[in-house]
């Protein structure tokens, strides 16, 4: 899925700039725009049960992302992405994750995460503030278990 104009501008206008991204040398077809921000990925578990865990975004472009995640997401694996709206509101996509590197050759608890949107996602707030007492992979704050369907 490429991002419509509108939606990437959403995206963007919400979220601050680096400029670390995008340069003139960029030969994509859809130059990275370099941001830092805080996102919210979901990944669901064969149970039907869905862990929500912080990650750092650091790039977006209009067919996808990079992050900087605590895990692995393997490539093909699908997650959601949950992006801080204006006014409160939460932007969510389908992603699929086309390549996952560790951060460093012998870190295994942080992970550079490029992946491509699928479509843009709509479901009710209260399904993405459901939270039991779990804490998130890092163990520093609780990780929601959310049952989307």
């Amino acid at each position: 899925m490429e991002l419509s104009a509108e939606h990437f501008e959403r995206i963007v206008s919400a979220l601050r700039s680096d400029g670390s991204c995008g340069s003139a040398r960029e030969k994509r077809r859809n130059p990275r725009v370099g941001l830092r921000a805080t996102v919210t990925i979901v990944q669901h578990n064969a149970a039907g049960t869905s862990t929500r865990t912080t990650s750092i975004l650091r790039d977006v472009s209009r067919e996808g992302i990079g992050i900087q995640h605590c895990r692995e997401i393997k490539a093909g694996q699908r997650f959601l992405v949950q992006f801080p709206g204006k006014g409160g509101a939460i932007q969510s996509y389908l992603c699929t994750a086309r390549r996952c590197h560790p951060v460093t050759k012998d870190c295994l608890d942080a992970f550079h995460i490029g992946a491509t949107f699928v479509r843009a996602c709509n479901f009710s707030a209260k399904d993405a503030g459901k939270t039991s007492g779990a804490r998130s992979a890092r163990g520093r704050e609780p990780a929601a278990q959310t049952k989307l369907g």
